[in-house]
């Protein structure tokens, strides 16, 4: 999140402030961290620092740290086209910009109700307004939607709630009464969605939806000033919002820390690394077919335990199902190993990463978890040659999709859809236990 900001305030500070003092509104951010690693706020995996951050909008929805960032205007700046009524020339009387908590580029699931996609705000400088039309348009597939609804204040004071539905990539609000106040407060507009259901009569799989204002379609946009009663249409706004695209699934897993999972001082040997809980949602079944575990092994007496001559032997790794340690779920040919910079394992380098593929040995097939269930998993690995005197250690954790090349987990939506990777899995990664010798 940090690096975003910090690009997007460089590109804002090069040019897109140029000209103008006046700030639209002030937004503070929540940023989350475990240290100095940056995590999402919604999840407990330790001891977080909570950090806000307040940020300066300028007129044409720019973002800086500093008000002082956007320049005064050099003398003839403006004149030109498009002069707004009651501002300075070449201004839009209106603008609009995507709200700092707009919902992310996210997996979202169908027969959902009330599910938002899309937040923005709308700020007039010279005088409030009543917005009677606003439309929008989708990039991508109209079956993930059901419905669309838009929630904002009326001229009343009052929270209104409109519902519209998709039609060849567009849908349309009328009528609205929408109150637009004049600088320095600004408008707030929430979109949500129904999704339908995924499946031959509904959406499918994989098809995403993407929100965007349209501000250039004749008639997509009406508003009328409180004062002047000025009649404003989308020549006349200054818009620049864009929701993140949502990708529909029937069902998805969810990959945790199970209870247990070990960490401490441990005995080289056959031991239990990382205990984790692999989850499908009650919309449907998950298959697991991939996981990519990552290993952290020092070997400071340098014997190469941990090197791939040694570690990277499948007889080394062994995969159980909590509920039956008897039944190894691995076979020899399920385990591929790499090196750190994910190249193949080999003499003298060391490993990295194990990945296990159900797929490759058909006597243990992939592991299905059934619609609202859980199971947990438990993973040995035999770390014989570590040395007890120099402390070495090992910690064994399950990737994020964004760590490497190779997918970090690969399954299946129910009959849905087959061999999706582990992109916007939001508790990826799995970090494990250190294991102290």
């Amino acid at each position: 999140m940090k690096n975003l900001f910090m690009s997007l305030f460089i590109a804002s500070l090069i040019g897109a402030c140029a000209g103008r003092v006046e700030v639209v509104k002030t937004e503070t951010v929540r940023e989350c961290y475990c240290g100095e690693n940056e995590i999402e706020c919604d999840v407990d995996p330790c001891d977080q620092e909570i950090v806000e951050i307040t940020r300066f909008v300028c007129l044409d929805d720019s973002i800086v740290d500093n008000r002082s960032q956007c320049p005064t205007p050099t003398e003839g700046e403006g004149e030109g086209e498009g002069e707004g009524e009651g501002e300075g020339e070449g201004e839009s009387p209106i603008t609009a910009a995507l709200d700092a908590t707009s919902p992310r580029e996210s997996i979202i699931l169908g027969n959902t109700t009330d599910l938002s996609v899309l937040k923005f705000f709308l700020h007039a400088s010279a005088e409030g307004f009543v917005v009677n039309t606003l439309s929008f348009q989708n990039t991508f597939d109209d079956d993930v939607a059901a419905a669309v609804r838009i929630s904002y204040t009326n001229t009343g004071g009052a929270a209104q709630t409109k519902t519209g539905f998709l039609s060849e990539g567009q849908v349309r609000f009328t009528n609205l009464s929408l109150l637009l106040p004049q600088d320095p407060s600004n408008a707030r507009i929430n979109m949500t969605i129904d999704t339908n259901v995924v499946g031959p009569s509904g959406a499918t799989s994989g098809d995403q939806i993407q929100l965007v204002l349209d501000t250039v379609s004749p008639g997509s946009f009406e508003a009328f000033g409180l004062t002047s009663e000025t009649r404003l249409t989308e020549s006349e706004v200054n818009a620049n919002v864009t929701g993140r695209p949502m990708t529909i699934r029937k069902t998805k897993p969810t990959i945790s820390l199970a209870s247990g999972s070990p960490s401490g001082a441990a005995v080289p040997g056959f031991n239990e690394a990382l205990r984790f809980n692999v989850a499908a949602d009650s919309r449907g079944f998950v298959t697991l077919h991939q996981v990519m575990f990552k290993a952290n092994a020092s070997d400071i007496t340098d014997n190469d335990w941990n090197a791939c001559e040694n570690f990277a032997d499948p007889a080394k790794w062994e995969l159980f199902n909590n509920d039956d340690a008897s039944d190894k779920l691995d076979d020899a040919a399920d385990w591929t190993f790499l090196t750190p910079d994910l190249q193949p394992c080999s003499a003298g380098e060391i490993l990295g990463f194990a990945l296990i593929d159900f797929r490759n040995d058909a006597s243990h097939p992939s592991e299905e978890i059934g619609a609202g269930q859980t199971k947990t998993y438990v993973l040995r690995v035999d770390t014989t040659g570590a040395s007890t005197i120099d402390d070495d250690s090992i910690r064994i954790d399950i990737t994020d999709e964004e760590d490497n090349d190779h997918a970090a987990i690969v399954w299946d939506d129910d009959v849905e859809a087959t061999n999706i990777d582990g992109s916007f899995i939001r508790n990826l990664s799995v970090l494990g236990g250190n294991l102290f010798f």
